[in-house]
């Protein structure tokens, strides 16, 4: 079991190699009355959301794909409200324009009789 760390400071290197993105990021942090309050808080609010995933994570980055192209319409499936973690990794899309008529197909079978509790899938 891997030891936690009880993390006093923890340092933030801007990207040097993307001078735009060095730019809007300077630019945020200029903003800021307080950045480690401001980065506090936006961490904060990424774990009620996604619980402790790791923010590269494919399902995450999906779900804030979606957020910045304006789709509010997203939860996180199986989250559990308490803990904030996300037991399954699961997004489900609540898009209108899905169509839910299409059928589910052999595939979608073999997919749903995968157990998620295995020990692969953690």
């Amino acid at each position: 079991m891997k030891r936690k760390k009880n993390r006093k400071v923890v340092t933030w290197r801007i990207e040097k190699s993307d001078p735009e993105l060095t730019e809007r990021l300077n630019a945020w942090c200029d903003s800021q009355k307080n950045v480690n309050q401001s980065l506090t808080i936006m961490v904060e609010n990424l774990i009620k959301i996604f619980g402790y995933q790791d923010i590269n994570n494919f399902e995450v980055q999906e779900v804030l794909h979606k957020l910045k192209q304006g789709n509010r319409n997203i939860e996180i499936a199986g989250q559990d409200k308490n803990s904030g973690s996300v037991p399954h990794n699961r997004v489900i899309d609540k898009d209108p324009y899905v169509d839910d008529s299409i059928k589910s197909t052999d595939a979608d079978d073999i997919l749903n009789a995968i157990d998620n509790d295995n020990e692969f899938f953690k």
